[in-house]
């Protein structure tokens, strides 16, 4: 019985050793690092549902939009910094999205990932748990209008070497407006929204992500007039 019992202990103990030197799924065989794989990501925004509003008030991206991004280990929390991804700029050149100058631009381990991303980009963003937004007062030309249509997205458990999928929708509110044309020869027409709520907050790792206002900053907004039809109505947005 001594023997036996012997026996057991020697296999028990040869059996937790192989374990524990054991390699990893992770890693190579003869001790090399993971190949090299790109992130790619892909952006699409959400269709409208509004029928009524029909094609005038589709969106699409356009050469040199620019969208911040954030990484996790799946399954991990975001952090204020630290990430895997910290604000990288995903730029948009008219077919693909790549990323700007960012040496994190490989899967750095082959374990999934979580995405998180907002639009426009902004270089002084540094805590995703914390985006200040400010809305644009003056959005009198196309340029301007865009950089006040802030946009969220993100996606959980991109496995290594997957496109990453994200699916943008907008946070904030679109005010239309529109009026028959003023008579020929009157003067230039200044439409405004007045004592609207003109900065948020927004939580990339929020139970929901949308952003909230911050009631404190209020102000008026110049709104952009909107190229759309044959001149028949003067149409104004915001």
């Amino acid at each position: 019985m001594k023997k036996v019992s012997l026996i057991s202990r020697w296999m028990l103990s040869l059996l937790v050793a192989s374990v524990m030197v054991a390699p990893s799924c992770s890693d190579d065989p003869e001790g090399e690092s993971l190949p090299k794989v790109a992130i790619e990501f892909d952006a699409q925004l959400y269709p409208l549902t509004r029928t009524e509003l029909n094609d005038r008030f589709r969106t699409s991206w356009k050469t040199g939009d620019a969208i911040g991004v954030f990484a996790t280990a799946f399954g991990s929390e975001l952090q204020s910094d630290g990430n895997v991804l910290q604000n990288a700029k995903l730029v948009y050149d008219g077919s693909s999205w790549t990323l700007e100058n960012n040496p994190a631009a490989q899967w750095p381990t082959d374990y999934p990932m979580d995405f998180y991303a907002y639009y426009p980009y902004d270089e002084n963003v540094t805590n995703p748990l914390d985006i200040t937004f400010n809305i644009q007062a003056e959005q009198a030309d196309a340029d301007s209008f865009a950089t006040s249509d802030l946009m969220l997205a993100r996606t959980i458990g991109v496995a290594r070497g997957a496109t990453v999928c994200l699916m943008f929708y907008h946070a904030l509110s679109l005010v239309d407006v529109t009026f028959t044309p003023l008579e020929e020869g009157a003067d230039e027409v200044r439409v405004q929204l007045h004592d609207v709520c003109n900065s948020v907050k927004v939580n990339l790792a929020g139970e929901e992500l949308k952003a909230e206002p911050d009631e404190s900053s209020r102000g008026s907004v110049d709104m952009y007039l909107f190229p759309y039809g044959s001149g028949e109505v003067s149409e104004y947005r915001a």
